[in-house]
């Protein structure tokens, strides 16, 4: 994250962070490209005057004034204004490595300044780190503080586990959690609690896994909260794996997704999710599900084997699905419903049991640059005036044929 001074001075010198930036990564033309071309064309200040609103309100805002002064292309739009927005805003204590805490060791036996998790939170200072030695904790967490909470081993060998609350509140402006597995068990007391649960603030997990047998491993929700997941296993939900609703917003980099009855990732009700480069397997539902004024980007995924299409969305706001991989999914590879709006570029969506794109009832539909092929049903199906256009793309080889076109239907190849 950048501090203000920081801040201050790149955004009167845009050269000074072309060269900067150019020096760190000579390959990095394209991206450096985006970032100064945002900066010189005062998308920055904006962002940063704007900055009480909530994030997926602000990056539509930032996204749509950027493409307007620039007619840069949506992919490389949407990178630039989440890095701006990753470097401008994330908390402080996630990201610098110059913060040095008070640092407070966590055991059972004794051997270190707590013995519980919770006697640690609550006798340290705020910004402390809380090193938890091996063991079953089974704590119920209220984080009230900045805070970081590390396991010193493995995620398997640390375990914080609870059978009536979620393992996780998150109470506080910002906090982090590593190298630990968070386990809801509520369903043995007939229960139903999510593993961690944010309301407010942001909360970082890095090489954590998490799991729940009642409802969702990560519920994030209300205008004010945001998780960001990182190199994470996200498995065997009684829901979602991560659940976005009402405002909230989630990041996923390098995670695995798997046999969650539910969808991997859901954003419902104007949440907003971001997946980048997470294998999603064995889902028991979708792999991604964005619905009911909600908005995402999906971005060099796998995504395979679900029961459900690989990626559904409904009613959504703006959604963007590149680079993906969408296969061996039960019915369908991608299904785009009732005005959703999506954008689907250089994907490859291959050996679904249904059809490979399913669109019906919306207009607002790009696919580009993607191979379609091998799906057991139709590569392309278009139902109830739907609208698509497809560019580039090559759909061939699919087992009931490449397009079924409804009626009222529109189709548009170039």
């Amino acid at each position: 994250m950048l501090n203000s001074a920081d801040a201050a001075l790149l955004l009167a010198e845009p050269r000074r962070l072309r060269a900067l930036l150019s020096d760190k990564c000579v390959a990095c033309r394209t991206e450096i490209y985006a970032l100064t071309t945002a900066l010189e064309n005062g998308i920055i200040t904006e962002l940063l005057q704007s900055k009480d609103l909530q994030f997926p309100m602000m990056f539509s805002y930032s996204l749509e004034r950027l493409q307007e002064r620039t007619l840069m292309q949506d992919e490389a739009a949407r990178w630039a204004i989440e890095a701006w927005m990753f470097a401008l805003f994330a908390p402080r204590a996630m990201v610098d490595p110059t913060h040095d805490p008070q640092t407070f060791v966590v055991a059972h036996d004794g051997r270190g300044n707590f013995e519980s998790i919770n006697a640690a939170l609550l006798n340290s200072p705020p910004k402390s780190r809380l090193l938890i030695c091996e063991g079953v904790y089974d704590e119920a967490l209220v984080i009230t503080k900045p805070i970081e909470i590390v396991g010193i081993s493995t995620p398997e060998k640390v375990v914080i586990r609870n059978t009536k609350d979620p393992c996780i509140s998150m109470q506080a402006d910002h906090g982090t959690v590593r190298n630990v597995t968070l386990a809801s068990q509520a369903w043995t007391n007939h229960q139903r609690r999510v593993a961690a649960d944010i309301p407010r603030g942001y909360l970082l997990f890095d090489n954590c896994h998490l799991t729940s047998d009642s409802l969702a491993c990560v519920s994030v929700h209300g205008s004010h909260g945001s998780v960001i997941l990182k190199e994470c296993r996200i498995h065997d939900s009684n829901q979602s794996g991560v659940f976005a609703w009402r405002g909230g917003t989630a990041f996923l980099e390098n995670c695995s997704i798997l046999r969650n009855d539910r969808a991997g990732v859901a954003a419902v009700d104007h949440g907003y999710v971001t997946v980048r480069e997470c294998h999603f397997y064995d889902g028991r539902h979708n792999g991604v599900f964005i619905a009911n004024g909600a908005g995402g980007a999906v971005e060099h995924c796998e995504i395979i084997r679900h029961e459900f299409p690989g990626v559904s969305m409904h009613r959504n706001e703006d959604s963007l699905v590149v680079g993906c991989v969408i296969k061996e999914n039960r019915s369908g590879g991608l299904r785009i419903t009732s005005n959703a709006k999506a954008v689907i570029r250089n994907c490859e969506i291959s050996e679904n049991s249904s059809s490979g794109v399913y669109v019906s009832e919306s207009d607002s539909v790009m696919v580009a640059d993607c191979r379609i092929s091998g799906n057991k049903g139709s590569g392309v199906v278009l139902e109830n005036a739907a609208r698509v256009r497809i560019q580039n793309s090559d759909v061939s080889g699919n087992l009931r044929g490449d397009w079924a076109i409804g009626d009222n239907c529109n189709l548009l190849k170039t």
